[in-house]
């Protein structure tokens, strides 16, 4: 069985792979976007590529080619270079979201609903900021450090919950651009309700960032199901 069929039966595996039905089915069902110029991919390939998580970071090794995996996690760094580009988003937020892009689904048990996912990924951020400032060659304050945990944690929580938190008010910009990144990824889910709808974002992507979005998915699963590299699968749709 497809992940489609286990969508429309409600009986969703732990852990979710993409397979060619799925694929096909994201691609019969592509939206009708407005032709618009498609963004300068070699900036956003560095910095995919200068972002990229260690593998050894997940908390399930199952999860690491599954759909919350590392090829979401590329994309969502993707995407969130191409929002801060377009919006011209300062440097130190546009490197602080990046590394919350990177770092936001490492710690799941699952690719179900995985309450908490958010809390282990911020909680582990923390613990080891020196490893991950060294890993990525970055120096962060404890401004910034403040920063990026706050935008994994918020990440899973929907604006019903959040809204007028304190530290989400804090954080408001890189929360709202992060979690518009990630739902710019949900193209590759098997159900067109659970792909981005404008209501429930705040950074509203515009027709370009949305097809960008898209065709990553796209491309990158399909790179996916013939080399079986997660990595190369994603990096090589970016050139």
């Amino acid at each position: 069985m497809s992940l489609v069929d286990f969508a429309q039966e409600g009986t969703l595996p732990k852990i979710q792979l993409v397979d060619v039905e799925t694929l096909k089915w994201i691609e019969k069902n592509r939206p009708d976007f407005v032709k618009i110029n498609q963004p300068f991919t070699p900036k956003i390939l560095e910095q995919a590529k200068k972002y990229l998580p260690s593998k050894q970071w997940f908390l399930e090794k199952d999860c690491v080619d599954s759909i919350h995996g590392i090829r979401h996690i590329l994309r969502v760094i993707a995407n969130a270079s191409n929002l801060v580009f377009n919006r011209k988003t300062n440097l130190v937020t546009a490197r602080n979201l990046l590394i919350s892009s990177s770092l936001h689904d490492l710690r799941r048990k699952d690719d179900k609903g995985d309450e908490g996912h958010a809390i282990r990924a911020r909680d582990w951020f923390i613990e080891n900021s020196n490893k991950i400032c060294r890993y990525f060659e970055v120096t962060l304050s404890i401004k910034d450090i403040d920063e990026i945990a706050s935008t994994i944690y918020f990440h899973e929580i929907p604006y019903g919950r959040i809204l007028p938190d304190k530290e989400y008010l804090k954080h408001k910009e890189i929360i709202d651009l992060l979690k518009t990144a990630d739902a710019l990824d949900r193209y590759r889910l098997p159900k067109l309700r659970w792909w981005i709808n404008d209501d429930f974002v705040i950074v509203i992507p515009d027709e370009g960032e949305k097809s960008f979005a898209y065709n990553l998915v796209v491309n990158s699963e399909k790179n996916y199901l013939s080399i079986n590299d997660s990595v190369k699968s994603v990096l090589s749709s970016l050139l």
